[in-house]
């Protein structure tokens, strides 16, 4: 193992994305703003006042979770 003495933190591909637009491209400058992803699944990361929420915390009912379950029954040819 090879260590550079760097903090690392592990995020999901819409919290990075978001990160990542707001630090470097559309949304820098900006204290606010949301990146949303449509795939396989939905995901969303928020910045707000220039800190990173996590959407699924924030909701009062797991809609991120209860999206993705049904989007894979759907897949897998369930009845919904």
């Amino acid at each position: 193992m090879y260590c550079i003495g760097l903090n690392a933190k592990l995020e999901n591909d819409a919290n990075a994305c978001a990160i990542a637009e707001w630090r470097f491209d559309a949304g820098k400058g900006t204290q606010n703003m949301i990146f949303m992803t449509f795939g396989t699944g939905l995901g969303a990361g928020l910045i707000s006042d220039g800190k990173l929420y996590s959407l699924k915390s924030l909701l009062p009912i797991d809609f991120f979770d209860f999206y993705n379950r049904q989007l894979k029954k759907y897949l897998k040819g369930e009845n919904l």
